[in-house]
């Protein structure tokens, strides 16, 4: 994510971008939103901003839902190999959704966190060839969001 001000607008507006790696967006913040803004980004309660737990979701119970399961033997994302040698460990968090095929759904990818953009991009580059049970609403294959966690270590 990056926070912008051009020093030569005269208003004290910032430009906000944000990448994933699947998606872009920018946007111009209003000067009278800039301090929520900074202090939405330092986790700091004030100027309206309130912080709580969302908890997870896939903890709701519907009756004959079987929630998606990774396929045994699903290949791991590959290392960052400049990580590795650093021997820095990271892990991603992603969103994405699991087709009736127990196929990802590529375009549906969303990075919601990463330690660093070279393990994002290892689990957006394993994902296509890993293969899950698909979720089922009574016995019948159906897609379902998934949000997993990938741990890298070094070895």
């Amino acid at each position: 994510m990056r926070l912008l001000r051009l020093s030569g607008d005269s208003l004290s507006a910032y430009t906000l971008a944000a990448s994933n790696g699947a998606w872009e967006s920018a946007g111009r913040i209003a000067p009278e939103k800039v301090g929520v803004l900074f202090h939405a980004l330092a986790g700091v309660e004030g100027d309206g901003l309130k912080w709580q737990s969302d908890g997870p979701h896939a903890e709701i119970a519907e009756p004959g839902l079987r929630p998606v399961e990774p396929a045994p033997g699903n290949p791991r994302p590959r290392y960052p190999a400049r990580a590795e040698l650093a021997g820095v460990p990271g892990e991603v968090v992603a969103q994405f959704t699991v087709d009736p095929n127990g196929r990802v759904r590529r375009e549906t990818l969303l990075i919601v966190r990463a330690t660093h953009p070279l393990f994002a991009l290892a689990v957006r580059d394993a994902l296509p060839s890993m293969r899950f049970l698909p979720a089922t609403r009574s016995g019948v294959p159906v897609k379902m969001v998934v949000v997993q966690a990938f741990q890298f270590k070094v070895p």
